[in-house]
């Protein structure tokens, strides 16, 4: 009895264990970022547009941290882009320009 009891108690152990390092492993590194497009004079825009997307260190004069242009497909204004910055470390407030 005491055998089983043991057994069930280690087999639950090992399986949280084994299972939490999976979990932590599976943390996305992704930025989720939505915005709204429109031309000069307020009017969303639709279709496919190239846009550079820029992390910088201070809101100005700062150092470029990251850059990248993706297609982008708009519908009624509305975007939303996954970015993947691997070498950013978010330690301080950072400042996006689109």
């Amino acid at each position: 009895m005491h055998k089983k009891i043991f057994f069930s108690v280690f087999l639950l152990f090992f399986m949280f264990f084994a299972f939490s390092s999976f979990v932590d492993a599976a943390i996305p590194r992704l930025i989720n970022y939505q915005g709204k497009l429109t031309d000069t004079s307020g009017v969303p825009l639709t279709g496919s547009y190239a846009i550079t997307f820029r992390i910088y260190d201070a809101l100005s004069a700062g150092n470029l941290l990251w850059e990248e242009t993706q297609q982008v497909l708009i519908d009624k204004g509305i975007f939303g882009v996954l970015w993947n910055p691997r070498i950013i470390r978010i330690r301080t407030p950072l400042f996006i320009a689109v």
